[in-house]
């Protein structure tokens, strides 16, 4: 799978509420090849917009990233909040469930930008998966990127 990647994971199992249904994801790469199992860096969106406007819940949510149905492959407006990353696949745990990946589209290298900038902000994101992203980032030749200090 390639940095930037939409996908729609059908079933998706880890579902917080217990309801098993289609998650939508970007996927942004490994943790650092010295990382032992390597982790898989996916970040989860929502289609309950709702929930980020004024007197909502998540008003407040700033280390936010809106999307409009047909940009990138999303079918629907949708919002990836980064304080939601779970770092809980492993890579052989993911491809296990590869089959089950509906690839949607590809994030373009300005919003992957957007996005690694939103990442930077996120005090609940470790440093050693910002600098892997970073990395992952400078692999597919997206330069400039500031270096996490946290």
């Amino acid at each position: 799978m390639e940095i930037g990647t939409v996908f729609k994971w059908i079933n998706y199992p880890e579902q917080r509420d217990g309801i098993t249904k289609d998650r939508w994801f970007v996927y942004l790469g490994t943790s650092s090849k010295l990382s032992t199992p390597l982790n898989v860096f996916i970040f989860t969106t929502t289609s309950k917009t709702n929930l980020y406007k004024s007197g909502n819940e998540r008003e407040n949510k700033k280390n936010t990233i809106n999307f409009k149905a047909g940009e990138f492959g999303f079918d629907v407006d949708c919002i990836l909040d980064v304080f939601f990353f779970q770092n809980n696949w492993t890579l052989g745990e993911f491809e296990k469930y590869k089959k089950y990946f509906d690839i949607k589209g590809k994030i373009s290298n300005e919003k992957l930008k957007i996005i690694y900038g939103k990442i930077l902000k996120e005090n609940s994101i470790q440093k050693i998966i910002k600098i892997d992203i970073k990395t992952n980032l400078n692999n597919i030749r997206i330069f400039g990127l500031e270096r996490p200090k946290q």
